[in-house]
């Protein structure tokens, strides 16, 4: 045990080396011979044990609240990776708006170590077959995932990602902020939020069938994924090189991100599944993505018919770059990054790659010390100091064309959702709602927040005033923040003025007069 502790200690203090001045961390290099790459050093591969540190999690109670609480009953069972009986009951006041069966098991990687942990919930009938249920204004389903918010002060940073996403004119999430009890224990706030796959009520793209082998029934729909993978997932290798900011030599050590030994980026088919996708299919979108990124690599890329423009919907394009930077979330193009291919339309129009939905924002906005998070004036498009990105984003920007397009759109943007106005309402609105629940919350990870003569010191090598093994209130945990708060209206405060000073810049380079 003393050994297992002392080796996650170690290797997040490595990687927080590497975060902090470009050194290549101690763990997740992929085997020589091509195999899957190991999750966050001292997490086990795919076992059953519980993992995180419920001993730092102190005892809040909470008799009422003005979010919605759910409640989740195990019947004593540990939950674990692997899936776990329980009942849920979703209640606003009084009112029970579900209560049910469920299948529920631990989710994400670095937050496996986390005090407060992500979970992934399916609903189920009484014989424990999958039902789905619609409940809190989201569309009918099985699949369910409830987001922790340890890493984000805020409260908000997913909501707000997935909201500004919808408003752009794309499906995203819906999400719900609400307080989550567990086997009678009170977990904090949590984000219970769709997940992405495909549906009518979910990302409506078409269905594939066994027999969609030939043609435009091949075509699509497909979902695929730019993010961390295991064996049980269904990937592939990109045939071109990716980039970071330690160029393009092969680090293939990469806590947060995916990638080889060569730099080349993998990607996952999340649709159809990997149980259920034909030859066919498989080939088929294996061949649409090599093609484009080949058409990318050459010189011709940005011709209007042969180039490009020809294999992807450019306006998603555009606006995921708009939305990933202004968000600069540390993920961004390097893992938790989501594309979907539509089926060809019956005139031959359509059928492209489009770019989205937007997912995992907990670590974004200036809140990390990684990933480009807290520097106001870095473009994540140009590579990552943690991870390999696919190099057609930064080829796309070196369009004048797509940068025209880019412009003039957020340009549009700025007078509309992505407006001070528009972004400090919706923070002021929803700041308000959680008044009383971040004093429970704050109160459960009391080490989240620093006395006020601490506060404003800077993360780092050691997590600033946080300190990485937990110093003046801090846990390993905080080492990652780039800043500390000593109350929830100080932490709005801070992303109010980041969002201010990230506006700033990103006007100084695509707003037009």
């Amino acid at each position: 045990m003393k050994k297992t502790i002392i080796f996650v200690l170690l290797s997040v203090f490595a990687g927080t080396i590497w975060a902090q001045f470009g050194m290549p961390p101690m763990g997740n290099m992929p085997p020589m011979g091509g195999g899957m790459p190991m999750g966050m050093p001292g997490m086990p591969m795919g076992g059953g044990m519980p993992m995180g540190m419920q001993n730092s999690v102190n005892n809040v109670q909470i008799d009422s609240s003005n979010l919605p609480i759910i409640y989740i009953d195990t019947k004593g069972h540990e939950i674990t990776q692997n899936k776990v009986d329980a009942t849920m009951n979703i209640t606003v006041g009084k009112k029970s708006l579900y209560k049910g069966n469920i299948t529920i098991k631990l989710r994400g990687n670095s937050s496996l170590m986390m005090p407060q942990q992500k979970y992934s919930i399916v609903t189920r009938d009484d014989k424990g077959k999958k039902k789905d249920a619609s409940f809190l204004g989201m569309g009918a389903e099985h699949d369910w995932v409830l987001l922790n918010t340890y890493t984000d002060l805020s409260l908000l940073r997913d909501p707000l990602a997935m909201l500004l996403w919808r408003a752009m004119g794309h499906w995203a999430p819906k999400t719900q902020t609400v307080e989550v009890v567990v086997n009678n224990k009170y977990a904090g706030v949590y984000i219970l939020a769709e997940t992405i796959k495909q549906g009518k009520e979910r990302l409506d793209i078409a269905t594939l069938k066994a027999q969609d082998a030939v043609g435009r029934e091949l075509s699509g729909g497909y979902i695929l994924r730019v993010d961390k993978y295991d064996a049980n997932d269904n990937t592939f290798a990109s045939k071109q090189k990716g980039i970071s900011l330690h160029g393009s030599t092969g680090l293939g050590m990469m806590p947060f991100g995916a990638g080889g030994m060569n730099n080349s980026v993998v990607w996952t088919i999340k649709y159809p599944s990997k149980d259920k996708i034909t030859n066919a299919q498989q080939n088929y979108i294996e061949n649409y993505i090599h093609k484009f990124e080949s058409v990318m690599a050459s010189p011709d890329f940005a011709d209007p018919k042969k180039g490009y423009a020809a294999y992807i919907k450019v306006s998603d394009f555009v606006d995921f770059i708009i939305h990933s930077e202004f968000m600069h979330n540390a993920d961004m193009y390097v893992s938790s990054t989501y594309l979907y291919k539509t089926k060809t339309d019956a005139d031959g129009t359509g059928g492209k790659l489009h770019a989205g939905p937007v997912w995992d924002y907990n670590f974004s906005m200036g809140n990390c010390t990684f990933g480009l998070c807290n520097k106001i004036d870095a473009l994540g498009y140009n590579g990552k100091d943690q991870g390999i990105i696919p190099a057609f984003w930064q080829k796309l920007m070196s369009d004048p064309a797509f940068v025209d397009k880019l412009k003039e759109r957020y340009t549009q943007l700025r007078c509309t959702v992505l407006s001070k106005e528009s972004l400090f309402e919706y923070i002021d609105n929803y700041a308000e709602q959680m008044q009383e629940p971040a004093k429970r919350h704050f109160a459960a990870y009391s080490d989240l927040l620093v006395s006020e003569n601490q506060n404003g010191g800077m993360g780092g090598m050691f997590g600033g005033m946080g300190g990485m093994f937990g110093g003046m209130g801090g846990s390993m945990w905080t080492s990652f923040m780039a800043y500390r708060v000593s109350s929830y209206e100080q932490e709005i405060q801070t992303l109010k003025e980041w969002i201010l000073k990230r506006l700033d810049f990103l006007d100084s380079i695509w707003l037009l007069n």
